[in-house]
Formats: C-alpha cells, sequence, structure tokens
C-alpha cells in the first residue's frame, strides 16, 4: 500500500510564492485566471483571519487588564 503524507499546513508565506506564480501563469495564458482569483480570495481570508484574532486578543488583554 502507498503511503500518503499529510498535506502541508497553509501558510502566509506559500499563498504568497502561489499568487506570484499564478500571476505569471496568467501573463502566459489567461486560462489560469480562476486559479489567480482564488488565491487573491484565499489572500483575503488568511489577511482577515489574523485581522480578527489580532482584535480578539486585544479586547482579551484588556478585560484582563480591568479584572
Amino acid at each position: 500500500m502507498k503511503h500518503v503524507s499529510a498535506p502541508s499546513a497553509v501558510t502566509l508565506d506559500r499563498l504568497q510564492k502561489a499568487y506570484h506564480k499564478a500571476a505569471k501563469m496568467v501573463d502566459t495564458d489567461p486560462d489560469y485566471l480562476p486559479v489567480f482569483t482564488r488565491l487573491e480570495e484565499e489572500l483575503a481570508i488568511f489577511d482577515n483571519r489574523n485581522a480578527v484574532i489580532a482584535r480578539a486578543k486585544s479586547i482579551a488583554r484588556a478585560q484582563k487588564e480591568i479584572a
């Protein structure tokens, strides 16, 4: 039986590298536009998630100082 490794974690660095690679692909062939668009959306989700986490941590720290 062939061993299948677990997928690697999605990181900002990996998303950015894929995004830049997809941009080059679109430059060569516009058929890759959906891939580029999806990566753009994933980067926005990643950024938004980090912003929400930062806000939550800030609120938690403020509450800790009050308590």
